[in-house]
């Protein structure tokens, strides 16, 4: 069978608590019997993959992110000349 992996964090029934819920978290290796009847839907969402998730999603940065920082450069380096008026 093969190896399926978590695409966003699931919140699934805890088989040992019976009423219970714990969350698998993205890109952690889960099988049917972790997630019961919602495999095929999970399949079918593309919530669950056989494609790994990728390891640099969770620590890059995202483009909104690195548009916002390259922005706030930008604006603070343009208003260094003008520091001393805003600091008087």
């Amino acid at each position: 069978m093969a190896t399926y992996y978590a695409w966003t964090n699931l919140t699934v029934p805890d088989k040992i608590t019976k009423g219970a819920f714990i969350t698998i978290p993205v890109g952690k290796e889960v099988s049917k019997s972790d997630v019961g009847d919602d495999w095929n839907d999970f399949l079918a969402a593309g919530v669950i993959r056989s494609t790994p998730y990728p390891d640099n999603v969770l620590t890059s940065e995202s483009p909104r992110n690195a548009i916002l920082r390259q922005a706030n450069e930008v604006m603070k380096k343009a208003s260094e000349p003008f520091k001393h008026e805003l600091e008087a």
